[in-house]
């Protein structure tokens, strides 16, 4: 009975929090929130983002980076500083993880660029499903992090 109970509690659990994942989605055919990065942003790199391809792969393409919080699209009245900016895993079931983690490259690369001082603007959207709220005042950031999928083609 107990077993039962909790599997139920369980099951329910997780469909909460699935619909509530959700309800932060876009809207089909929507784009998502993005990022503009260009050359007047002073973005950081992290000293333990990769340094090559290899080492991305090992780490599931994950890396982070920071900026200064008034260069972020969403108010974050929580934070006084740099927004730091993760570049979220991509699993191994992912069925199209070798094409990612090759775009995840060329993004690292790009940011290095920028961050050097050179390189084009890049785009990075935004995964506003962890680290925000949603309230009267609107869609904000938390604290001072957040995630991204990626550059927008």
């Amino acid at each position: 009975m107990i077993r039962t109970c909790c599997r139920i509690a369980t099951a329910s659990l997780l469909a909460i929090l699935s619909a509530a994942a959700r309800a932060e989605d876009p809207a089909p055919g929507k784009p998502p929130l993005t990022l503009h990065l260009d050359g007047t942003t002073q973005i950081q790199i992290a000293a333990s983002a990769a340094r090559s391809e290899e080492q991305l792969v090992r780490d599931w393409g994950q890396f982070e980076f920071t900026l200064p919080s008034a260069a972020f699209p969403l108010p974050a009245p929580n934070c006084k500083g740099r927004i730091r900016l993760r570049l979220i895993a991509v699993k191994p079931s992912e069925p199209r993880r070798s094409e990612i983690l090759k775009a995840r490259w060329i993004t690292l690369q790009a940011l290095r660029a920028l961050a050097g001082g050179g390189g084009a603007a890049l785009d990075l959207a935004l995964d506003t499903r962890h680290y925000t709220v949603r309230d009267a005042q609107g869609l904000r950031l938390q604290y001072c992090n957040a995630f991204s999928n990626g550059a927008v083609k």
